[in-house]
């Protein structure tokens, strides 16, 4: 083979080897996606946080306003009490003078003697001072009861101060963790498109390049046959020509390999009847902190989970929802873990219960303000099925 030939040959080759390596690239478009669902996760812990917060000052608020109506009612009581000892005090003092003043001389006369006049002044004053005593009591009692309802209404002020400031947090950063929700939603789409149209630019440049390598495959076998040819011709002349292996140089280029798009298994409701059907059925009732069945006028998010598996007559809380199945040895860690009608916690502290229904959504009564209602999982702490606690 003539150098140049080889030269040729040689160029050939290596644009042949080199030329299907895809010269396009993209950058990561799923950093954006993660850091956004790392906000949208940071941003529903900070609410369950919050939430927790208000249940904890709303029962601390609801138990000062008992305690006020418990003194309330003391106070009513020793009023009545008082109005009665003042009424027998009276009726006692009258009792020993008449219309226009002080009969003395009946009094005296009516004695049977100087020791039962004595006895009887004695006995009227000591009457006299047993319920005057007792009048002192009861006031003192009364006052005691008016200070102590005082104290309790500047705490029931202050505590419901703090509930106000409460809901304003959850109001805040449910605020937060919509808009966070609605740009990781946007941002999906968008990088759901952009892999879509990397994929489609990949095929084509892959296909342009498979196109490029046959024909370079063919230059490069017609270039060696007309070398050889060459090569034999000169040969012929100087010796006998020696026989010729003809070879076949075969080129294999990789197909590109298509993408599988991961899909959903919904999977099938577990408890016909009741759990996920149930909470389907409870979808638009409103938050109702301690609610645990319609005839509450809602539910809260335990309260929901209740209703749902049980029969209706009883409510749990989330912590004792959660070491339920704990105990049960029936705990998954990770909302990819789930199956369709489990249980789904958002953190560690159990402040929040929801019923996962599969595609990264759950039924839930969110809180204050809002309704039962389906929403994305936020955050995900672990859960698993339903256990009697």
């Amino acid at each position: 083979m003539s150098l140049a030939n080889r030269a040729v040959c040689c160029g050939l080759t290596f644009a042949l080897a080199f030329g299907g390596v895809s010269t396009l690239a993209f950058a990561d478009p799923q950093s954006d996606l993660a850091a956004a669902q790392e906000r949208l996760s940071s941003l529903g812990n900070d609410l369950a946080t919050v939430q927790g917060e208000l249940s904890d000052l709303s029962a601390q608020l609801e138990a000062t306003d008992n305690e006020m109506d418990r003194t309330q009612e003391s106070i009513d009581q020793t009023q009545v009490e008082l109005t009665a000892a003042r009424s027998l005090l009276s009726q006692h003092v009258r009792s020993g003078y008449k219309t226009g003043g002080f009969d003395a001389l009946e009094f005296v006369l009516s004695s049977s003697s100087l020791e039962d006049l004595v006895s009887r002044f004695y006995y009227m004053r000591k009457v006299n001072e047993s319920e005057v005593a007792q009048i002192n009591q009861v006031n003192a009692l009364e006052e005691e009861l008016q200070t102590q309802l005082g104290a309790l209404t500047e705490q029931r002020d202050a505590q419901a101060a703090r509930v106000s400031e409460a809901e304003g947090k959850v109001a805040e950063y449910q605020s937060l963790v919509e808009e966070a929700r609605a740009y990781y939603n946007e941002l999906d789409a968008q990088v759901q498109a952009e892999l879509a149209a990397a994929a489609a630019a990949e095929a084509a440049a892959q296909a342009e390049a498979e196109a490029a390598n046959a024909g370079i495959a063919t230059a490069v076998a017609a270039i060696e046959e007309t070398s050889s040819t060459s090569e034999t011709s000169e040969q012929t002349q100087t010796e006998t020509p020696a026989p010729q292996e003809e070879t076949q140089q075969e080129t294999y280029v990789e197909e590109p390999q298509q993408q599988e798009t991961p899909s959903v298994d919904y999977g099938s409701d577990p408890y016909p009847g009741g759990g996920v059907a149930s909470a389907y059925s409870c979808l638009g009732w409103p938050y109702v902190w301690g609610g645990y069945g319609p005839w509450n006028g809602g539910f809260d998010c335990s309260g929901l989970v209740s209703y749902c598996f049980g029969d209706g007559s009883w409510r749990r809380g989330c912590e004792s929802l959660a070491w339920a199945i704990q105990d049960a040895g029936l705990w998954k860690y990770g909302m990819e873990n789930l199956s369709y009608g489990d249980l789904l916690f958002t953190d560690s502290e159990y402040n929040h219960v929801g019923i996962y229904i599969g595609g990264g959504m759950m039924i839930h009564a969110p809180t204050f303000g809002r309704t039962v209602s389906i929403d994305p999982v936020w955050s995900c702490y672990g859960g698993g099925p339903f256990v009697m606690p």
